[in-house]
């Protein structure tokens, strides 16, 4: 089965783990280290999950750590025959999500249903860049679909803008043919083969396993707060954000009474070089606000 070699599992390992078992990988073979230098470069990884999400919080859940589920297959009479299969007449394995990842990178997950999201390793990629990014791509869909509906009314010129300004152009089109009819650039699909070893798999059973064991620990659940928005907080001369914070540090004084350290990400890329910073949101007049409330 797929998932006994599904090598993104490994990284889902913590930081120092991973990078072990990446160097194993490279010293095992030089097709192996070829393989991860491509998988390096690549701007993002496309994921394609055969999941259709019931509802949108599986589809959060899905996106951010995906799906676990176990199956079995019945020991053939030949496998019920040898040493290994004596004692077990099924072997369960790995049918979920969870093990079609690839953590490192930034990741466009597509379900079934043509649902999709975004997962992102943060050291490469900040959250106000994937929200641009995914933000664009909707906010061009919705232009494309409004364009196609109106084709037969604006006959000399669509009056709807693009959102993105750049010409977009398809490699594959565009790639010259050598005298061979070939093209100069091949831009078709290539699988990616990995040397895995026995030890290797038993490192991607072990972290698929503790995979699983985290996301059963813990439930993925969305809110869409819909009592009041924007206007009303901007009307009363409030910061929406700092109505967020505050109601973050509240809540966890609510249940646990007492108040923790808190910081929330400040974007500075108006700055030269700049990403973000940390700003504390815990401040002596919050902690007045808890008591009172």
């Amino acid at each position: 089965d797929s998932s006994a070699t599904a090598l993104g599992g490994l990284t889902s390992l913590p930081r120092e783990s991973w990078a072990n078992a990446r160097e194993i990988l490279v010293q095992t073979s030089e097709h192996n280290s070829t393989a991860l230098a491509i998988v390096d470069s690549a701007l993002f990884v496309l994921v394609l999950d055969e999941f259709v999400p019931a509802n949108v919080h599986e589809a959060a859940a899905n996106m951010l750590h995906g799906t676990h589920a176990m199956s079995s297959i019945q020991s053939t009479a030949n496998e019920l025959n040898s040493h290994a299969a004596k004692d077990s007449l099924a072997k369960e394995y790995q049918v979920g999500t969870c093990c079609n990842r690839w953590y490192d990178k930034l990741q466009i997950i597509v379900c079934s249903d043509g649902s999709a999201g975004v997962n992102f390793e943060h050291s490469a990629i900040d959250g106000h860049t994937a929200l641009r990014f995914v933000s664009d791509v909707y906010a061009e869909t919705v232009v494309t679909f409004a364009k196609s509906i109106t084709k037969s009314i604006y006959t000399s010129g669509c009056p709807i803008p693009t959102i993105i300004d750049a010409k977009l152009m398809r490699v594959a089109l565009m790639a010259k043919q050598e005298s061979d009819g070939n093209p100069l650039l091949d831009t078709s699909p290539k699988k990616l083969v990995f040397d895995v070893t026995e030890k290797m798999k038993n490192a991607i059973f072990y972290a698929e396993t503790s995979l699983g064991d985290a996301l059963h620990s813990d439930d993925t659940c969305v809110l869409e707060f819909q009592n009041f928005g924007k206007s009303l907080i901007v009307k009363n001369k409030l910061s929406p954000d700092s109505v967020v914070q505050m109601s973050i540090l509240l809540g966890y004084y609510t249940l646990y009474g007492e108040i923790v350290c808190a910081y929330e990400p400040v974007l500075t890329k108006r700055f030269l070089h700049g990403r973000t910073e940390a700003m504390r949101s815990t401040t002596s007049e919050v902690t007045e606000l808890c008591a009172i409330w």
